[in-house]
């Protein structure tokens, strides 16, 4: 496998936390908030 250089490793992390926070803002599929076991 070939090296990323840490310019694309920060902006793989970079991307995958804004992914990350922008899922956030919907449900997941196939669960209920209310009936789950964690619900934060």
């Amino acid at each position: 496998a070939a090296m990323k250089s840490d310019g694309h490793q920060s902006e793989i992390a970079r991307l995958r936390h804004d992914v990350e926070e922008y899922a956030k803002q919907f449900p997941t599929v196939g669960f209920e908030k209310e009936t789950m076991k964690y619900k934060d």
